[in-house]
Parts: structure tokens; sequence; C-alpha cells
């Protein structure tokens, strides 16, 4: 017998920067310039994000002879898939990308996560630096490194962990941030509050009344708490990462209301942002961990409070609660096992053995939800549909005898859960098909600028 031992014994320093600061979009190109991570830069953008910032940023690293090209994808969930990061490769490809070109990460968190995941995959990894536009993207996606894209069966499914050289936050741009977006920042900027800060969620319980509403024209003192907000977020997003980057544990916290808002997510085929979901998450989980006995009707009342005042976690999910139940079981989070992240009071999580996943009844798991009234508990697929005008019943009907899409038969010995999962996965697939045509959501016009 031969044996032959490969010893790799590594030592890779991935620290980097987090700089926030007002205007620092106008310097991106010149740091970069200074810091030389990467040879030149493709830019990895939406189109909504392209028309606000990406002239003015391509110009400037143009002017410092840094840009080789841009990619716009099209907005929304739809754009973290597999098919996009093939199509973001291949355009890599074609403008000449190399192992010294880097990934510039323009854009909210789907952004982020698409450009990141194709940064570590091209060519096996290039530099990626990432500059979030949305709230959520600054205090949560772009700090980290957890990157990836969904399948059909679920949220983040196929992904990797490739930190960032630096992260550029510049507050400034949440001037032209849709409300909708503002608020599904705060959902996940709350959540700090709620897991290790209750300093933090006295901070937003003082100022509900400011942060509910996306800053238009804010005054000096009005930008400090914009700022102060994005900071301690992102300040305890790095203190976690530091210690647990693989989330072997401490990093679990960062889930709070992320098992149960990924679900609301998915069965809503994304029409729920994801903050928001995750309000949605917490005030299930709250209520999960209050009839558990970990949490206070107190506190309970306080985190639901503050959520209400700043609009957030009223959304119903349409569905039934078993199938809620399962969906639960298939997130990456849960580890095969019902798992959740409950908190024992505002600022604290609950740990049982040290561990910070906690094992849970599925039986428990469903009397919370159906007393909580967040679920509807309706079979969807046994409503009859409904045409709300001739234009979608005449598009329906010219779509189906133009397409090759059939709906696959029933496969013999299916049981009626399995049955209604698959009903739900293909009428996504059919609304995907219909809102996009091949449901790939191609990239946006214009595809790439040679550099």
């Amino acid at each position: 017998m031969s044996r032959v031992q490969l010893q790799l014994k590594k030592s890779v320093d991935s620290s980097y920067d987090i700089v926030i600061e007002r205007g620092i979009l106008k310097k991106l190109a010149s740091d970069l310039r200074t810091k030389r991570f990467a040879e030149n830069y493709v830019v990895i953008t939406d189109t909504k994000v392209s028309r606000l910032f990406g002239k003015s940023v391509c110009d400037s690293l143009k002017r410092e002879g840094l840009l080789l090209g841009k990619i716009v994808v099209s907005v929304g969930e739809k754009s973290k898939s597999l098919s996009r990061v093939q199509e973001c490769c291949e355009q890599l490809l074609s403008l000449g990308a190399n192992r010294q070109t880097g990934v510039i990460a323009l854009g909210g968190g789907v952004v982020g996560d698409l450009a990141g995941f194709v940064a570590a995959s091209y060519m096996r990894g290039v530099p990626c630096v990432q500059v979030p536009t949305t709230l959520l993207a600054m205090v949560d996606s772009s700090v980290g490194g957890k990157v990836g894209v969904d399948l059909p069966s679920g949220k983040n499914m196929v992904g990797a962990f490739w930190q960032p050289k630096k992260v550029y936050i510049d507050p400034e741009v949440l001037r032209s941030l849709p409300a909708k977006d503002w608020k599904s920042g705060l959902g996940e900027s709350v959540k700090y509050g709620a897991i290790m800060d209750r300093s933090l969620w006295e901070f937003f319980e003082k100022h509900a009344d400011f942060l509910k509403e996306v800053p238009k024209k804010p005054m000096p003192s009005q930008w400090k708490l914009i700022e102060e907000m994005v900071e301690r977020c992102v300040k305890i997003k790095a203190e976690v990462v530091m210690k647990d980057e693989k989330e072997g544990n401490l990093r679990q916290v960062l889930n709070y209301g992320h098992t149960f808002g990924h679900v609301v997510e998915l069965m809503s085929d994304y029409t729920i942002l994801h903050g928001e979901a995750v309000a949605v998450g917490m005030k299930m989980a709250a209520a999960l961990a209050h009839e558990l006995r970990f949490l206070s009707k107190a506190e309970l009342d306080r985190q639901n409070d503050l959520l209400k005042k700043l609009g957030l976690g009223k959304t119903k999910t349409k569905g039934l609660i078993k199938d809620f139940v399962e969906h639960m079981r298939k997130d990456k989070k849960t580890k095969g096992d019902l798992r959740v992240v409950l908190v024992d009071r505002l600022g604290r999580c609950h740990q049982e053995l040290g561990r910070f996943g906690i094992k849970v009844d599925s039986a428990v798991v469903r009397k919370v939800l159906k007393e909580s009234a967040l679920i509807d508990d309706i079979d969807q697929a046994a409503q009859p549909a409904v045409q709300t005008n001739s234009w979608a019943s005449s598009y329906s009907s010219s779509y189906s005898s133009s397409s090759s899409y059939s709906a696959p038969s029933t496969p013999a010995g299916e049981t009626d859960l399995q049955k209604r999962l698959r009903e739900m996965r293909e009428r996504a697939e059919l609304r995907r098909r219909m809102q996009g045509g091949s449901g790939s959501g191609g990239l946006g016009s214009g595809g790439y600028l040679p550099g």
C-alpha cells in the first residue's frame, strides 16, 4: 500500500475595512486606485441602480483607468439564480476578465449576493468590493462574506463564504430608496437590537417616529441618527463574524426571524421583501419563545409594539400552516431538524447547552402559527382561478398554445402533502413564465458596457 499525504496549513488574513461616510461614492474610484485590490473592475448592478448611480461610478472608474465593463441584471429576487450566475460569468469572459479583475457589487442585497457569488466562482475566485445602496444591504448583507443564490425550492441554497476586500457605505444614497425598501431595511436593523444590544432596541424605540419613514431631506442631526443606526448594526454584525465566520454557533443569532421569514418570502413567490418577511418571522419567533416560556409577555408585547410603530410585521402569508412548517424544515439554517433562534429577553438570544439553534417540536410550532393569525391556513390550490381581465385570459390562452411547457402528470404514490407542494411549485413556475417569458429575466438592456 502506498500512502501520500498532502499537508495544507493555511494562514490567510481576510480582514477588511467597512467605511461609513456620506459622499464616499464619489471617492470610490480614487480609493480603489490607491488600494490596488485588482488591476481593473467590472461593475455588477441592476437596472434601477444603474440608472441612479451606474454612470457616475463607471465614469469615475474610467477616469482612473479601472473600468473593464458593466453587467446589468433585472431588479428583484429572481436575479438570484444559477442561470444568472452563468450569464454573468459568460459576460465576464467576453469582457476579457481574468484573475486580476475585480467585481464591484453596486446595489442592494440581491446584487450583493449575486455579484459576490459570481466573484467567488469566476476563475475559482476574484476580488470583490461591496457598495451597498439599500439600508438592508448596508446593515447586513454586504458585511460578513455570505454570498449565494436561490433554488426554486429554497432561498440561498447555493453559495459560498467570500469576504469582500472592502465595503463602501454611503448613507447619501438612501435618499433615493423607495419606502418599501426602507421598511425592509428597518426589519433587518431592529433584529440586531433584539439579539444582542438592548440599548440599540431602546434607540429604535426612542426614534421610531423619525425612522419609520424613508429620509428624503434629513437635517444634520437626523443624518447623524441614520449614520449611528447603520454603524451600530454593522459593528454587531462585524463582531459576530469575527468570532464565528462560518456560522458554527454564534453567527446563528443573526438568523433570528429568518427561518420563519424565508418561508414567508418563498410562499409569497418573493413578492414580500426580505426585511419585511424577517419582521413577520420575528413576531412568529417571539410568539414561539413565549409559548415555550422563554420570553415574558411584557417582552413579547414590547417587541411587537416597536414593529407596529415602524409599520412592520403586518403581512399575512397565504397558504397552509402544515406546508409552512414543511418549508421550515428545508431551510438550510435548520440543519435537518426543526431548529430556530429565539430570544429570552430583548437584547439576548436563548441558549441550550451553549447552542443558539433550538430544536422545537413541530406540533408546538403549528399551534403558535395558528394562534398568531399570520397565516391564512387556506389551501390555495383548492381556490378557483379568477381571471381579472381579458388581457390575462388571452395571454394565458396564447401562452399555453405556444409554449412547450405542460404540467407534469401526477406521480404514482404521491401523498397529499407532496401533491400540494408540487402544485405550489408548478404555479410559481407558471407565474414566472407569464411574467418574464422564459422566467430567466435576462440581462438588462445594454448587458454590458465595454471599458
